[in-house]
């Protein structure tokens, strides 16, 4: 997703589906990077699109560089699309 996640900000990722979130030590201080993951709607009925929302916030002094965010789509669904305010899908 992003690959510079700058001190003190978010960024949001609108994807489907468990995460894992990884960033390459900054040279200024270690990053200290937090997700949040929320799906709506919910519940949702099948068959009904379900849109999954991802917000990485940096919370380190300084900006976190080579951030990924990876998000498994689960075996029973179906991607659909991704789109981020930062970086790219």
């Amino acid at each position: 997703m992003a690959d510079v996640v700058p001190a003190g900000r978010s960024f949001l990722v609108v994807a489907v589906a468990s995460l894992l979130i990884a960033a390459a030590p900054s040279a200024s201080a270690d990053p200290d990077l937090s997700i949040t993951k929320s799906g709506s709607p919910n519940p949702v009925q099948v068959g009904s699109d379900l849109t999954y929302t991802l917000v990485v916030t940096n919370g380190s002094p300084g900006d976190a560089t080579g951030v990924s965010v990876v998000d498994t789509v689960p075996p029973q669904t179906s991607f659909g699309a991704a789109s981020a305010t930062q970086g790219s899908c």
